[in-house]
């Protein structure tokens, strides 16, 4: 299956196809379907962006479209909030179990009104909140 995703390339910005890859041991892939835009970040990206193709973002929404051996805590179709880039597609887990837990939460069924839009601003709010404090 081929997805697509952001790269800064010398400071501007391309859609670049890649083939999204089936998850391993301790991984996960997510559908995106929204990710978040930090004005600063993908600035930062840009200016020190060099030849070499960077994938832009670092928050997104999607559900879960599979898991790999050892993953217990989601299943198919579950609502995460992740860690990735901005794209179709996010493979999570890439370092083992101890990385999956630190970079995909649950988005509770609880939180049903709570908008792909609404939810990506979770972690620039986090940022926003550990400023104030």
């Amino acid at each position: 299956m081929e997805g697509r995703r952001l790269v800064a390339t010398a400071g501007h910005v391309e859609i670049e196809s890649f083939e999204v890859p089936e998850p391993g041991p301790g991984q996960v892939l997510v559908r995106v379907a929204r990710s978040q835009v930090s004005a600063g970040s993908e600035k930062n990206a840009l200016l020190a962006a060099s030849s070499e193709r960077q994938p832009l973002g670092y928050t997104l929404v999607g559900t879960v479209q599979s898991c790999g051996p050892g993953v217990d805590a989601y299943r198919v179709h579950d609502r995460v909030l992740a860690f990735g880039n901005h794209g179709s597609h996010w493979l999570t887990g890439q370092e083992g179990l101890s990385e999956l837990r630190a970079s995909l939460q649950p988005i509770e069924h609880d939180a049903a009104e709570l908008s792909d839009e609404q939810a990506t601003f979770a972690v620039l709010g986090d940022v926003a909140l550990l400023g104030i404090r």
